[in-house]
């Protein structure tokens, strides 16, 4: 055999190698995913104001995910959002949310809902074209199941199952993740899971105790959050409550029969690049928002227009100096300035708890001291006082018609215990605030 000939054989033989080999990288299947988790937006379109790290921001979120894709051009991408989406006091609620549903929707995002998202009744269908997540719960998604690992259509090459679960608790239901889960961890034993969903650290305890493969659990609760990703029961555990401003990023892998994960948690910062098209887009409907609360301030401000009841907390001190002084350090004075934080400083829903008689001949009229939640909110109208006497009727129900237990959760057990309205009148436990103001 002469030397061409030998030549041409090892090429041809080189060729074949090539060939199989990349045959069997043709035919392996995805053995990476990648999910990118957002979630407690309630609405937030934009980052908020808040003093510690201002974050947040639909707009933002667009170049993460394509930094993410262009590190991982191998592996599926999968976003996730957690309740609570949208918001439910606004005058313009319907266009803040469809917003959102849109921007979910265009984005390929999987997206669970929980008891806050649920009172939106069918109006949900209207919010998002896609289809909602909650197991357990007639109606919607229980979740999705992902193959990593094998070969397409050969018999070798192992492949590990992962199921991507959508639990949350309701107010009616609180046991139900754990039942639903229960189930399907009896049903899927070999296989590994993801849990996505409004769960309280309780709950995702009891779950961590089941004897199944649990990679991780993403959750929102209140406002919890977890500043890094915790480890419990070789579990991964991150809480988001944190109006939309943290995502999490948790690459999975599954390679030769195990299981490989990283998460990584993070602000969605300011100074991250948006994108322009959809930051257009949210200032379009900011704006509409922001004309139609101003339109409602204004009707009201002149609908009482010299024709009020109420006086405002400077006239109060005119007599009751110590007592305005004290409530000056606390957060009822700033309870209206607070709302610029999250951008509602205008919005009538939130203005109703977060100043003085608004719509009833106080706040928004700038005349007069209606800032806050003042003496009056307590008092009623001073106008006529003196001389006529003023008395608080329902005690501490008037605290509660705002103190609810969705807003304020520990109000009833912790901070109406702490409460002392006057230097004058000292208490070891609690000061109903009832009686007469002289």
């Amino acid at each position: 055999m002469n030397n061409g000939l030998r030549l041409l054989l090892l090429v041809v033989f080189m060729a074949l190698l090539l060939g199989i080999f990349l045959s069997i990288q043709f035919l392996r299947e995805e053995n990476e995913i990648t999910i990118f988790v957002t979630g407690d937006l309630e609405g937030y379109l934009v980052p908020c104001g808040c003093r510690t790290s201002p974050a947040g921001g639909l707009s933002r979120r667009l170049p993460i995910l394509e930094k993410i894709k262009a590190e991982k051009p191998n592996a599926k991408i999968v976003p996730v959002e957690l309740p609570n989406i949208y918001i439910d006091r606004s005058p313009s609620k319907d266009l803040i949310n469809k917003t959102v549903g849109d921007f979910l929707f265009r984005n390929n995002y999987l997206v669970a809902i929980g008891g806050r998202d649920l009172s939106f009744g069918e109006k949900l269908k209207d919010y998002y074209g896609g289809s909602y997540y909650l197991a357990g719960v007639q109606g919607f998604k229980e979740g999705e199941i992902i193959e990593l690992g094998g070969f397409k259509g050969l018999p070798f090459g192992e492949k590990g199952k992962l199921h991507l679960l959508f639990l949350s608790e309701l107010e009616d239901k609180p046991e139900l993740p754990i039942k639903v889960f229960k189930e399907n961890a009896e049903k899927y034993k070999n296989d590994a899971f993801v849990i996505f969903g409004y769960l309280s650290p309780q709950t995702i305890e009891k779950i961590l105790g089941e004897k199944v493969q649990i990679l991780g659990v993403f959750a929102t609760w209140g406002n919890t959050v977890t500043s890094f990703p915790q480890k419990a029961k070789n579990s991964w555990v991150v809480f988001l409550g944190d109006k939309g401003r943290k995502y999490a990023r948790f690459d999975i892998s599954y390679y030769e029969g195990k299981w490989n994960t990283w998460p990584e948690t993070s602000y969605i910062d300011r100074e991250l690049p948006y994108d322009k098209a959809e930051e257009d887009k949210i200032v379009k409907v900011l704006r509409e928002d922001e004309e139609k609360n101003e339109e409602i301030l204004s009707s009201m401000a002149k609908k009482f227009e010299s024709n009020s009841d109420y006086a405002g907390s400077l006239y109060c001190k005119n007599c009751h100096k110590e007592e305005y002084e004290k409530w000056e350090k606390t957060t009822h004075f700033s309870a209206t300035k607070v709302l610029e934080i999250d951008h509602q400083e205008k919005n009538p829903e939130c203005l109703v708890c977060h100043s003085t008689a608004f719509g009833k001949g106080g706040y928004p009229d700038k005349t007069k001291d209606f800032g806050g939640i003042g003496c009056e909110v307590c008092h009623g109208a001073g106008k006529n006082h003196p001389p006529s006497k003023m008395k608080v009727e329902n005690g501490t129900q008037t605290c509660l018609q705002c103190h609810t237990k969705r807003d304020s959760s520990y109000f009833n057990e912790g901070y109406l215990q702490l409460i002392e309205h006057s230097s004058k009148k000292k208490s070891k436990g609690i000061f109903v605030i009832t009686g007469v103001a002289n």
